[in-house]
Formats: structure tokens, sequence, C-alpha cells
């Protein structure tokens, strides 16, 4: 049986319950919103139904409720935009320009050259080979290689250098 998913209510000041029901958060602090981000469960009766961030959803979790029980419209995620929002909204865009994503497989933090003072693994407009390194994300002292999915050409960064990230974000994006 395949879970019930629902998208959040969007609001300016953040994302609210869909349903009533037992909240479980999942999404955590810091993390960068877009269409399709699980943000937790809410417990209906035992079910759980999956909440999703709605098209459109820009911005940083600032705040996520703790579990805890909810009606219809509470507050789950209230949501600010940080400094580097801004590639956060370009990769949004990306989507409607026919470029493909390059997600990251995990949370960490992403690096776009091997060590600093060196140069990037690819710069925006450089052709890229399949399975070639673009960028290096860091969790707890481990570095893992995020690599192209195939040839084409770096069309732009979805994060910056440096930047904290959640798993499944695009960290560039491909033409």
């Amino acid at each position: 049986m395949f879970p019930l998913s629902l998208f959040a209510v969007g609001h300016e000041d953040g994302l609210h319950a869909p349903t009533l029901g037992q909240w479980v958060p999942r999404v955590e602090y810091g993390a960068h919103l877009h269409e399709g981000l699980l943000l937790g469960h809410i417990l209906r009766l035992g079910r759980p139904v999956e909440v999703v961030a709605p098209a459109g959803a820009r911005g940083q979790v600032v705040t996520v409720r703790v579990r805890s029980a909810v009606e219809y419209g509470d507050n789950l995620v209230e949501v600010g935009q940080v400094e580097g929002a801004e590639l956060v909204e370009a990769a949004v865009d990306a989507v409607d320009d026919g470029l493909t994503p390059v997600n990251a497989p995990m949370a960490g933090t992403i690096y776009h050259r091997p060590a600093p003072g060196e140069p990037a693994f690819a710069e925006p407009g450089q052709p890229v080979k399949a399975r070639q390194t673009l960028a290096l994300i860091e969790v707890m002292k481990t570095f893992t290689q995020i690599q192209a999915p195939r040839a084409g050409v770096l069309a732009r960064w979805g994060v910056g250098d440096g930047e904290a990230i959640d798993g499944d974000t695009p960290v560039a994006w491909l033409k």
C-alpha cells in the first residue's frame, strides 16, 4: 500500500497543516525548500500521511513545529530568506529552462573544489563528461563525490560553495 501524500498549505509566514492529526516532523532547521520536499508526516488513525512542500515553495526552514497534535491550518514550518537564497530560487526556476538537475545524495556541506584555493571541479559553461566529479559533499569529515549523471554542459550551480544542504537538493544543473 502506498502512503498518502498531501501538499502543505502555503502562506507568507510558512507552511501549514493540510489536515488534522499527530504531526511528526522530518525536515530540519536550515533546509532549503523545493516542491515535493518531505516536511514530515501527520498520523491519522494510526496511518501516516506524508506532508510535502507545494509548488513554488522557496526559502529556508527557520522553525519546525515539534511533534504534537495539529489541526488544519496550524503552522508546521516557518520559512525565511537567508543569504544565498537567490541560488535556490534560480535552481527552482531552472526546471522551467529544460535543464537536468544533479541532486545531492544526502544532507551535508557542498564544495565545488577539491581543496581551498584550488580551481573548481567545473565552472558554469564548461562541458562535463558522464560520471565526472562536479562537487564534494562532506558529512562528518567524510567526503563523497557528486558526479554528472550524463555528458553535457554545466549550466549553473544550484547551491553555493561551502553551503549546508539537504539530501535531494539540486546541486547543479546540466544542459
